[in-house]
C-alpha cells in the first residue's frame, strides 16, 4: 500500500462520524448525563484511549464510586445496620405479641371447653 492510497477522510465518512457522535451524546443524555458530564467523558476517551462513550462513562462512574470517602460508605453501612436492628426489634415485639395472642387464644379455648363440660354435667342431671 502506498501513501497515495491513504487520503483525507471523505465527506461521507465525516458525516457518518458526526452522526455517530451525536447518537452517542444523545444516548448519554437519555441516561441522565449533562453536557458537562459528556465533555468529561470525551476528555477521558482521549486521555485513556477509550473507544466508546459508554465505556468511558462506565469507567468514570466506577472511578467516582471508588473515590467516595470511606467515611461516607461507613456511615451508610451504619445507617443500614441501625435500620436492620430496628426491624429485628419490631419483629421480636410482633413475635412476642403473636405468642401472647396464641396463649390467650389457648386459654380461651380451655375456658370454653370447661364451660361446655360444666354445661354437659348440669344438663345430664335434669
Amino acid at each position: 500500500m502506498t501513501t497515495e492510497t491513504i487520503s483525507k477522510p471523505t465527506k461521507s465518512y465525516d458525516s457518518y462520524a458526526k452522526a455517530e457522535l451525536q447518537k452517542s451524546r444523545k444516548s448519554l443524555r437519555e441516561k441522565g448525563k449533562t453536557n458537562k458530564d459528556i465533555k468529561r467523558i470525551e476528555k477521558t476517551m482521549l486521555e485513556k484511549n477509550i473507544l466508546t462513550h459508554d465505556q468511558a462513562s462506565e469507567y468514570l462512574d466506577w472511578m467516582d464510586q471508588a473515590g467516595e470517602p470511606l467515611s461516607k460508605k461507613v456511615n451508610e453501612i451504619n445507617r443500614l445496620k441501625n435500620l436492620i436492628g430496628r426491624q429485628d426489634d419490631q419483629l421480636d415485639r410482633l413475635t412476642d405479641d403473636l405468642k401472647d395472642s396464641k396463649e390467650q387464644a389457648e386459654f380461651c379455648r380451655k375456658q370454653i371447653n370447661h364451660y361446655l363440660a360444666l354445661v354437659n354435667i348440669l344438663t345430664r342431671g335434669s
